[in-house]
C-alpha cells in the first residue's frame, strides 16, 4: 500500500533490473533466505539523471523495465532553464538550515539573487542546497546571505560572464568615457543594459530571439529586463 522511489534507476546493474521487472509484473517478492514468496502491492516512481532513451541506447536501462515502468513520463528541466524556482527553492532551503542550525536567516542580497539568475547550475537543485547551507554556515550571526558568503567557484563563474559580454562587444572604453566613472558595478550594469537594448532592437523586441542572440535562456532575460 505504498509507494517506492527508485532514484538514478539507471545506476541499477542489468542484472538486479531484470529481477525488478519481475517483481513488477507479478507483484510478488522473496524475501533473502526464506523460501515462501510474498504478494506485494506498491506504486513505483522512478529516475534517471539521463534522458531515458539514451540510457536504453547506452544498455543501463532495460528497454522492457522502461517500458514497464514509464506509463507516465514526467520532464523536470535543470535548474538554469526554470529559475523563477530559485526564490522558491532559496526559501525552502533557508527554512530548512535555520531549523538545523538554530538560525534566523532571513532571505539574500539582491546581489546573490543577480548571480544566483546568471549561474549555470551544473549542479542543479542539489549546488543550489549547498549554497545555501556553505553560506548559512560561514555568515555567522548575520540575517542576509550576501556575495562574500556564497561559494567561491559561484562568484567566479558570475565574475567571468561579466568580462565576457565586456570583451564581446568592446563597450568597456565608450561606457568609461560616458559615465566617467571607473566604478566597475556602474559600467557593468550600464554595459549590459547597452548590450541587451542593442539585441532586442536586432531581433524586433522578440525577447526568445533576443535571448537565444546573447546565449541566455528566456527567464534569465526577463529576470534581467
Amino acid at each position: 500500500g505504498g509507494t517506492l522511489f527508485l532514484d538514478e534507476l539507471n545506476s541499477m546493474s542489468l542484472n538486479l533490473q531484470s529481477k525488478l521487472l519481475r517483481v513488477i509484473e507479478t507483484g510478488r517478492i522473496r524475501r533473502v533466505g526464506e523460501i515462501k514468496e510474498r504478494i506485494v502491492n506498491t506504486k513505483v516512481l522512478s529516475a534517471v539523471n539521463i534522458h531515458p532513451l539514451k540510457a536504453i541506447e547506452d544498455n543501463l536501462i532495460r528497454r522492457d523495465l522502461f517500458y514497464r515502468l514509464g506509463a507516465v513520463v514526467v520532464n523536470i528541466p535543470p535548474l538554469r532553464e526554470r529559475l523563477d524556482d530559485i526564490d522558491l527553492l532559496v526559501k525552502e532551503f533557508i527554512e530548512k538550515y535555520n531549523k538545523n542550525f538554530s538560525r534566523k536567516v532571513l532571505g539574500v542580497s539582491k546581489d546573490v539573487k543577480d548571480i544566483f539568475y546568471n549561474h549555470s547550475w551544473p549542479g542543479n537543485v542539489r549546488e543550489l542546497e549547498h549554497a545555501i547551507e556553505h553560506s548559512m554556515i560561514v555568515m555567522g550571526e548575520e540575517v542576509i546571505i550576501q556575495k562574500k558568503h556564497i561559494p567561491a567557484f559561484i562568484v567566479d563563474s558570475y565574475k567571468g560572464l561579466g568580462l565576457k559580454n565586456l570583451e564581446s562587444n568592446n563597450l568597456l572604453d565608450h561606457v568609461t568615457d560616458k559615465l566617467k566613472t571607473t566604478d566597475i558595478k556602474t559600467i557593468l550594469e550600464n554595459v549590459e543594459e547597452s548590450i541587451i537594448d542593442k539585441a532586442l532592437k536586432e531581433n524586433r523586441g522578440n525577447v526568445a530571439k533576443t535571448a537565444k542572440k546573447l546565449g541566455i535562456n528566456r527567464q534569465t532575460l526577463d529576470y534581467r529586463l
